[in-house]
């Protein structure tokens, strides 16, 4: 007779088990969901910031040489100023 009583209660509260492990599973996986939708963005981020680094690494070094160049030929031009200024002077 005990069990005849105790059989619908287990079977109740088994039912609403497995009813809440459904509902956390489902939970679970909109969670997942959303959670891989944002490491994709930020995947997508990163790529982005990473191109525009590598841009501005281009940009800077173009900058450099260019400085270089400037500096190289303004020298030029001082030696042969002060080769002038030389002559002028003997």
């Amino acid at each position: 007779m005990i069990s005849c009583l105790i059989l619908p209660k287990v079977a109740y509260q088994l039912k609403h088990l497995e009813q809440e492990k459904h509902e956390l599973r489902r939970r679970f996986e909109n969670r997942e969901g959303e959670w891989e939708g944002r490491v994709s963005e930020l995947e997508s981020d990163v790529k982005q910031l990473q191109d525009e680094l590598e841009k501005q690494h281009v940009h800077l070094r173009e900058a450099d040489r260019e400085k270089t160049r400037a500096v190289q030929e303004l020298s030029e031009q001082n030696q042969r100023l002060l080769d002038q200024l030389s002559k002028i002077r003997y």
